[in-house]
């Protein structure tokens, strides 16, 4: 550990006892159990209306359609709303897969996942644990915690609106 943290590289890991590992990320040293393959969770589909269990992620979501315009948007974080007419049904959530891409809302052009996590500086540890929305067409609707695809997002022509929630995680 101590050739990783005195070293000029600005990332990289060392394996510890047991399924211990130590990781420089960002100019932190993290010390924690080997992460999760990424992928490695069965893909959970979400009822809509309803809520769906999600025990991978010691979480469970929420959804709904309404045909009310929302006083404001939410921030993506645990809530996001699209326009119910613009998803494939049904949805799923599962892990990010390497090679993953989607269109960050705001965005003119798809982004690699892994690329977004990094401008975002997510750690390596975490890409795995982070759940993502997927609509029927396996595109990316939602990377949960972080930005709506640009494709699904509300607009002015938007008559249903599909509401999801995360709770716990």
């Amino acid at each position: 550990m101590r050739r990783l943290v005195v070293s000029d590289k600005t990332s990289g890991s060392v394996d510890l006892a047991g399924p211990l590992s130590a990781r420089l990320e960002y100019g932190f040293l993290v010390v924690s159990r080997a992460p999760s393959p990424a992928g490695s969770a069965t893909p959970v589909e979400l009822a809509v209306p309803g809520e769906t269990d999600l025990p991978p992620w010691g979480a469970r979501a929420r959804t709904w359609i309404s045909a009310e315009h929302p006083a404001s948007l939410p921030d993506g974080i645990r809530e996001c709303v699209v326009d119910a007419d613009r998803v494939a049904f049904p949805l799923r959530v599962r892990r990010w897969r390497s090679g993953d891409r989607f269109r960050p809302l705001g965005m003119s052009r798809q982004k690699k996942v892994g690329d977004f996590f990094t401008d975002q500086k997510v750690s390596r540890t975490l890409r795995g644990e982070v759940p993502m929305v997927v609509d029927g067409d396996g595109s990316i609707c939602w990377v949960v915690g972080h930005r709506i695809d640009d494709r699904v997002k509300v607009s002015a022509r938007t008559t249903r609106f599909l509401w999801i929630e995360f709770e716990g995680e």
